[in-house]
């Protein structure tokens, strides 16, 4: 689920590795709403052994939204493409999801 782009489960296994960069810009306030817009590259892997575990990764952009007069939680609302043929699947994926990422 770290990996923003490919499909969930894609990337399976015990042994698991995962890198995500942002670059936020601030936010911008409107009334008492705050949005934010954000850039990113996802990295990771996931197999049943180390040896097989290899590099994957995706890229995308996202909105940021935020109600602090109810808690520090955000609304991500992100569009990202993988950087290899996904077999099976689309080749780009839309992820809403509340709360900070990490």
């Amino acid at each position: 689920g770290s990996l923003r782009g490919y499909p969930s489960g894609y990337l399976r296994g015990p042994n698991v590795w995962v890198g995500n960069l942002e670059l936020r810009t601030r936010p911008l306030s409107i009334a008492t709403v705050h949005l934010g817009a954000v850039t990113f590259l996802d990295a990771g892997g996931a197999s049943s052994s180390w040896a097989n575990v290899g590099a994957h990764a995706s890229v995308g952009a996202g909105l940021r939204v935020g109600f602090p007069q109810f808690n520090r939680e955000i609304l991500r609302l992100d569009f990202a493409r993988p950087l290899e043929a996904v077999v099976g699947a689309e080749p780009a994926y839309f992820v809403a999801q509340y709360g900070q990422a990490f």
